[in-house]
């Protein structure tokens, strides 16, 4: 029998398509796992540019591990124009005037705050002719949009006070509340800065309190210097608050960095670590605690020097680093930014500074005192002609002042108003989420809100303290707590009275929850809150719309619900009680 020339050719050209198919599929696979594989060798090769042999390494409390490393060895020798740099072990001049501001009067010492240090000083300290490094992690590069912007801030971060145009900053997304002075010659900048840690929402967003020194306008050829303290879990990982500083010549595109992740700042101070975490931090109606830092340019070598309080000169930025800094600032800046992540016109409940508005005052809103600039002739001087700036005051605000005592100083920042969801994560030392005041004003913010996450507050003792009788919750619908290790109760019977609108309750893995609504006469999170007499309010008063109650692996649970709440119940439709004791 004969064969069909066109069969056989089609089937000569199926075994052909077959067998190349057969040979695409390894390579493609191959292919993947060479981009994998260059990726890894990428990250690995910054991890090793940056990491530089330590002589000797601190764990500290918070998980950071820091290398004490040779000053000569430190990531700034690694650029071109610093192979041969001689290290200025001090500067020729501080700027006059600058212990002066230790003289305060007995008005001043009822606000005085507390010295303040980072966490890696309880493990240890580096050697004489070494300085400490946050340690990068894989972890930390990955988190970046790429290894190239890894320590990078995004182009247009800048405050632009006179913009004609507000939605130029608010295109990418920073929002600030700030006071600011220009116009003249600026040879650097001094301030004293509460530190607190303010909430963050989404990872990506940040919040920072700091001074910018300017030059150059605010295109693609500013100039900035910058300082202060940030929260940042998408640079560093958690929610700490940490002493940063960042550069840039050329508006944040090409050139700078944070703290010590590139080339560029030269440290020579071996006690205080760029990107540490700083402790103790300013409580709510508590013990406060600030920061001083002095950047000021060398009149004769004309490097940028920072000091830290009034005992650690942390270094110097190289002047070749920069255009128009290379001579002098034409603005300077203090004050709060976050970043705003949220789409279609919604707002981040981020906070700025305390998460209080400015008119609250001491021991509740965050404040700047002793602001400086130095002048032409080397000397601090009070500045003149101060503004400020805000995008949006009804989210974030500012306020000048001054007096004897503070020089010209300022509170700032805020929470968001109308907030209608609030999520708080991962906050190691949070003890209590709100402070209910006998104050409208203070109510009125969350009158909207609905929903109210809490999970990874190992230290939370209360979630409301205060005041219980004037909450204002009526819109809120659903409320999760997961891993509250130290929480002992939710609510009080006067807050569950008011919570009509709560639909679905879960709370998991709170090993010393002991119940959900706390009976009469017992501390609610640690504090003896006032109870209503219920004796004559009906059940139905209760968690009236509850529809889901889920508790899991909370172990020292006596009961679930007293019996005056449960009898009013009557829409429930799920309720499931796992791993309780």
């Amino acid at each position: 029998m004969g064969v069909d020339g066109g069969h056989f050719r089609r089937g000569m050209l199926l075994v052909l398509v077959v067998c190349v198919w057969c040979l695409l599929i390894p390579q493609s696979g191959a292919a993947r796992l060479s981009s994998e594989s260059r990726q890894k060798l990428e990250v690995q090769k910054h991890l090793n540019r940056l990491n530089k042999p330590p002589v000797k390494t601190i764990e500290s409390p918070d998980g950071d591990v820091i290398d004490c490393v040779h000053i000569s060895h430190q990531p700034a020798f690694d650029h071109p124009y610093l192979k041969d740099h001689k290290i200025q072990m001090k500067p020729n001049y501080h700027p006059e005037g600058l212990f002066d501001d230790n003289k305060v009067s007995a008005k001043a010492s009822k606000e005085r705050t507390n010295p303040i240090s980072q966490l890696w000083h309880t493990n240890g300290k580096c050697p004489e002719d070494t300085i400490p490094i946050r340690r990068t992690k894989k972890d930390d590069v990955l988190r970046a949009s790429s290894v190239k912007r890894y320590g990078r801030k995004k182009h247009r971060t800048i405050p632009v006070p006179k913009s004609a145009d507000p939605d130029l900053v608010n295109e990418s997304g920073h929002q600030h509340a700030i006071a600011y002075i220009e116009g003249d010659k600026y040879y650097g900048a001094k301030a004293t800065i509460n530190v607190w840690e303010p909430k963050i929402q989404q990872p990506n967003e940040f919040s920072l309190s700091q001074l910018w020194i300017l030059g150059g306008s605010f295109g693609q050829d500013l100039n900035s210097i910058e300082a202060g303290w940030q929260v940042s879990p998408d640079l560093y990982g958690d929610n700490n608050t940490r002493l940063f500083t960042y550069w840039t010549s050329d508006a944040y595109q090409a050139t700078g960095c944070y703290n010590l992740l590139c080339s560029g700042f030269i440290q020579i101070n071996s006690e205080i670590a760029m990107g540490a975490s700083i402790s103790p931090i300013s409580g709510f109606r508590n013990s406060q605690y600030d920061i001083s830092i002095l950047i000021w340019k060398d009149p004769t070598e004309g490097h940028w020097w920072m000091q830290f309080g009034n005992d650690y000169v942390l270094g110097y930025w190289p002047s070749f680093l920069f255009s128009y800094l290379a001579e002098s600032a034409s603005m300077i800046e203090w004050g709060g930014e976050v970043v705003n992540s949220e789409p279609d016109g919604q707002h981040t409940s981020t906070q700025m500074g305390s998460g209080h508005f400015p008119e609250e005052g001491f021991g509740k809103a965050s404040y700047f005192r002793n602001i400086q600039v130095v002048d032409g002739s080397n000397n601090l001087k009070a500045p003149k002609g101060i503004g400020t700036f805000t995008e949006q005051s009804n989210c974030y605000d500012v306020q000048t002042g001054n007096n004897g005592d503070w020089g010209h100083y300022f509170y700032y920042g805020g929470p968001v108003s109308n907030l209608e969801d609030l999520y708080v994560e991962y906050y190691y030392s949070l003890k209590e989420v709100f402070y209910l005041e006998e104050i409208e004003e203070e109510w009125s913010r969350l009158t909207r809100l609905r929903e109210l996450i809490l999970v990874g507050l190992p230290k939370l003792m209360s979630i409301w303290k205060g005041k219980h009788e004037i909450a204002k919750l009526e819109n809120l619908k659903m409320m999760k707590v997961k891993d509250c290790g130290k929480l002992r109760n939710i609510f009080s019977k006067t807050l569950a009275h008011k919570l009509y609108t709560l639909e679905h309750l879960t709370i998991l893995k709170c090993g010393s929850l002991e119940e959900i609504v706390s009976n009469d006469n017992v501390e609610v999170g640690g504090e003896a809150v006032q109870q209503m007499d219920l004796s004559t309010v009906p059940p139905l008063f209760f968690f009236q719309n509850l529809q889901k109650l889920l508790i899991s692996k909370c172990n020292k649970m006596e009961s679930v619900l007293p019996l005056i709440v449960v009898e009013g119940l009557n829409l429930l439709e799920e309720l499931i009680v796992d791993s309780c004791n």
